[in-house]
């Protein structure tokens, strides 16, 4: 800064523009005597104190005299409102504060800040002082002194940035502050505060300012919200890959965290541009940089759902990401440079999947193997307490596990690492029931850890596992009935933000587990449970719009009851049987999975006389006449799961056949299946011309001639009544045309 002998110098600036003197010498400037006299030897400026502590400070272009008096000084009093805020403050403060409220022009008003600058330190500063300073100096001012828009007579030479790099110290100062930064009137200033960014060039004192101010605001959802509704997000990566900042990056990986599933196109083609750039430095330098730059990758990966960045990426990035780990974790490093690399490397399998290291097996192996090892090292022979300070990357290193391991069954490594969780999770079960909320959620993923073993068979369930059952299952109804209440309470479905529902992660595997066991007793016991999760899901999966995860859950629930129905226990399973006659009616038969299952498990409970054969019954007639007609229509409908729903089809017709092999009450089964046959028949003529495909045809065919066997076979067992529609099937016969499908009849 420029002492005072140095202003000499420059008369220009004594005479022009008594701010810039007063600029220069603010690190100088002392109080004398008393705050009423402050003296200098060729300096006056005049002041006044008052008994009610006011301070007026003012500038002239012309220096006083000594013969000018005090007395013609105008003076004016603080408003009302910022006195009564005033009142508590210190002597000092209360000073600056009537000396930035009295200024009349903004000369006297930055002669006044820069007063204060030197009269306020931060750390003697309550929080009440800096609202009431802020609100003091204005909004309105700072923004235009930002933006270099003060009208300052015979200024007109000074360089913008003297007062974009003096804004932007006071506007840092204000931004820890966590209620000055929510304000309406400090929000306001965002946008300029971008703007001065972009128009920096190459100040790198402005640079700085404005990154690190940002980097503060970023940090609350309010200033967020306003950096990305000027389209600052966009405007920031492109300023970032122009001048790397870590104070800029910080700022960044802000703005996407919470906000990056719903970003726009835009938004989200400059999260690629930023991810392009930081991987290409990230697979190129071979510095300590490179491990500055892994966990920042890693924050941004997890700050956006699975596929929303693989949807969206046009870039070379993941292979980039992926040379760049493969260097730090073939190379002898610590645990401080391991553990972001494992975790980064989680986040790119949980965005990419498998495929991202597709054409890299050596790496997928090394990948795979370390993150098994390290799940034993993060485990084995440790405090519950110990582990859980270390849970992020244990999460990581299982789903590293889960992705790459392929159902590798009878791998030692693997089967090490589930041992480990294993022998966690039973101790854990035999103590008190933890409900800590990131703890419940690592205890949770080792859950599911668990239940990917089972249902990829990788693992062989022992009577450890028998043993971990009933803590599963009590694990899995907190979660479902917490999730439930704050569904109810919210009014959504939103994974992001409401507590975890494990019950759709368990589902698999607990029917893995309750056919091996033979947990009937504990279905039995948790029967209210199961059921409350099926009412629940099926609600989401036929609401509006559908629910796909709620599907899939309903579809898990359906085959486990249908595992574990015996006849054995029939009053066991009467709630589930209300539950069928109930929703029957809702089932179409349009090829689905869940349709399918449905009527699976209404032919089941027929079966087991678990729903009595009752002619005037309209969920057994519909129960038989779905499934006909999903058997007679597969193959025709196009359908996502098509694996699953053959698989169900395959067992429609097992229970089908052995419904009607031993079924005494024939009679209804066969009016059943004549009635769904014939009306399969007229919906096939409606569109049998456009199955251009002859297998098809043929297909169609061999399964109606299959039904029509199965009824002849129980012909004579009938009563002596023709059945119903035998005259129709007759006369479709004697009219066939040759068509292959007419002829079937």
């Amino acid at each position: 800064n420029a002492t005072f002998s140095e202003c000499k110098k420059y008369p220009h600036i004594l005479q022009g523009s008594t701010f810039i003197f007063i600029f220069g010498l603010v690190n100088t400037l002392k109080l004398a005597k008393s705050p009423g006299e402050i003296a200098h030897k060729d300096l006056r400026l005049l002041c006044l104190n008052t008994e009610r502590g006011f301070f007026y400070l003012t500038s002239q272009n012309t220096w006083p005299t000594n013969e000018q008096s005090i007395g013609k000084l105008a003076f004016k009093p603080l408003c009302s409102p910022i006195r009564e805020m005033a009142n508590a403050l210190p002597a000092h403060v209360k000073v600056c504060i009537a000396a930035l409220t009295d200024a009349d022009s903004d000369e006297e008003k930055i002669t006044a800040m820069m007063f204060a600058a030197q009269q306020v330190k931060s750390e003697e500063c309550s929080t009440e002082a800096k609202q009431i300073l802020f609100k003091s100096i204005g909004a309105d001012f700072l923004e235009r002194m930002l933006v270099g828009k003060l009208e300052i007579p015979g200024a007109d030479d000074c360089p913008k940035e003297v007062f974009s790099e003096a804004a932007l110290t006071i506007v840092s100062c204000f931004c820890t502050d966590p209620i000055v930064a929510k304000s309406k009137e400090f929000l306001s200033l965002i946008p300029a505060v971008v703007q001065v960014l972009e128009g920096s060039q190459d100040n790198e004192d402005i640079k700085s300012e404005c990154n690190q101010s940002l980097k503060f605001i970023a940090e609350d959802k309010s200033g967020r919200s306003v950096i990305l509704s000027c389209g600052g997000f966009e405007r920031l990566v492109d300023q970032y890959v122009k001048h790397e900042s870590p104070d800029l990056l910080i700022a960044l990986t802000s703005l996407m965290q919470g906000n990056g599933d719903n970003f726009t196109d835009g938004e989200l083609k400059a999260a690629d541009k930023l991810l392009d750039f930081l991987a290409s430095e990230f697979a190129a330098d071979q510095t300590a940089k490179k491990f500055k730059i892994c966990p920042a990758l890693g924050n941004i990966l997890r700050s956006f759902s699975k596929g929303k960045l693989a949807s969206s990426s046009a870039g070379n990035w993941p292979k980039d990401v992926r040379k760049g780990l493969n260097d730090i974790l073939t190379s002898r490093i610590d645990d401080s440079m391991r553990d972001p690399a494992l975790e980064l490397a989680s986040a790119m399998l949980d965005h990419f999947g498998v495929d991202w290291l597709s054409d890299s097996d050596s790496f997928r192996r090394i990948l795979s193997h370390l993150a098994s090892i390290e799940i034993r090292m993060n485990l084995e022979d440790r405090t519950f307490e110990r582990i859980v300070k270390n849970c992020s990357l244990v999460v990581s290193c299982m789903n590293i596990v889960e992705v790459t391991s392929g159902g590798a069954e009878g791998d030692d490594a693997y089967s090490a690492a589930y041992a480990a969780v294993i022998g966690v999770l039973k101790d854990l079960s035999s103590g008190p029931r933890i409900r800590n909320g990131e703890t419940t959620n690592f205890i949770f993923a080792m859950i599911r850890f668990l239940s990917f073993g089972y249902v990829h068979d990788i693992l062989k369930p022992g009577d450890e596992t028998g043993e971990l059952i009933p803590f599963i299952i009590g694990v899995t109804k907190d979660s479902f009935y917490s999730y439930k209440e704050w569904f109810e309470r919210n009014g959504r479905d939103d994974p992001t933000d409401g507590p975890v529902d494990m019950s759709s992660l368990m589902l698999p595997s607990l029917k893995k587990l309750f056919t091996i066991f033979e947990c009937r007793q504990l279905m039995r016991e948790h029967m209210r449970f199961f059921l409350d999760c099926l009412e629940f899901r099926w609600s989401l999966a036929f609401g509006s719009p559908n629910d796909r995860n709620s599907t899939n859950a309903v579809c898990n629930l359906l085959e486990l009851f249908i595992a574990v129905i015996n006849r054995q226990t029939p009053d066991d399973f009467k709630p589930l049987t209300k539950f069928y006659q109930r929703v029957q009616p809702e089932v179409a038969s349009n090829s689905s999975r869940l349709d399918a299952l449905v009527c699976v498990l209404g032919l089941v409970l027929l079966k087991h006389r678990l729903i009595p054969v009752n002619l005037d019954d309209p969920a057994v007639l519909g129960t038989v006449n779905n499934a006909v007609d999903l058997i007679v229509s597969d193959g025709s409908k196009a359908e996502e799961n098509r694996d699953e729903l053959e698989a169900e089809i395959r067992q429609l017709k097992c229970e089908l056949k052995n419904l009607t092999d031993n079924c005494s009450e024939l009679k209804i089964i066969m009016y059943g299946l004549l009635h769904a046959i014939v009306e399969v028949e007229i919906a096939l003529s409606s569109y049998r011309m456009r199955l251009d495909d002859e297998k098809q045809k043929y297909a169609h065919t061999a399964v109606l001639m299959y039904f029509v066997s199965v009824i002849h076979s129980h012909y004579e067992k009938m009563t002596t009544q023709s059945p119903p529609f035998v005259d129709q099937l007759n006369r479709r016969r004697d009219t066939a045309d040759g068509d292959e499908i007419t002829l079937a009849y």
